[in-house]
């Protein structure tokens, strides 16, 4: 019962920060203590055949058989000092722990999440600047990238010296791509990508959040 309990809270977890992730455009955020370090998991993908919607024993429809229920995600964020963004330099997001990883994701050398499981994935990531220079053109930017290339970015204009920034996508991805989350401000002073926590110590910034909606065709 420990177990099934453990499972069950995690799960809740997951779908918290989901919902955060979701409307965190729409939030002001403050500084806080930065999230005691979690342990990253490196445990397999749990996959269990279930009936396709609408079939009785997923025997009516041989072509399509059985979907599979594949529980694949990971979570990152950055549990030290606040990092510094230089001016008008692309800079990485540079993470250091895993609040949760399914599917042995997370690689912290290189503060990336790679794929094991190929398939549909939403990607979110959120990040809260700090010592903007406010006036002018000034932009923040933050990027979602797979293999180096940007798929989804979010710009907005340097209005305040602190903002919180979110960008998210629904992607396909294969086995090996990379996801990584790319930083650029033209303010002409260096700015901070500050660690903030929640309520209930989760991470809100910065975090990448990688979660698989439907795994990939098999070969």
């Amino acid at each position: 019962m420990k177990n099934a309990a453990h499972g069950i809270g995690m799960r809740s977890r997951r779908a918290r920060l989901t919902a955060l992730a979701s409307c965190a455009l729409a939030l002001s955020l403050g500084i806080a203590t930065p999230a005691t370090a979690a342990q990253a998991t490196t445990e397999r993908p749990t996959v269990s055949s279930s009936p396709d919607p609408g079939t009785e024993g997923c025997g009516k429809d041989p072509k399509r058989g059985c979907k599979q229920q594949v529980d694949v995600g990971a979570s990152v964020f950055r549990d030290q000092s606040p990092q510094t963004v230089p001016s008008s330099t692309l800079t990485r997001v540079l993470f250091d722990q895993a609040l949760y990883d399914t599917d042995a994701m997370f690689d912290p050398a290189n503060s990336t999440l790679v794929v094991n499981t190929p398939g549909r994935y939403l990607l979110t990531a959120n990040v809260s600047w700090g010592n903007l220079t406010v006036g002018g053109n000034r932009a923040h930017d933050v990027f979602l990238a797979v293999n180096g290339g940007v798929v989804a970015f979010n710009e907005q204009r340097a209005v305040s010296s602190f903002a919180t920034q979110a960008v998210t996508t629904v992607i396909e991805l294969d086995e090996g791509d990379v996801i990584s989350v790319e930083l650029f401000q033209n303010t002409g002073n260096d700015a901070i990508s500050q660690t903030v926590v929640g309520n209930n110590d989760d991470p809100l910034a910065p975090v990448l959040q990688a979660e698989l909606l439907e795994p990939g065709d098999p070969a």
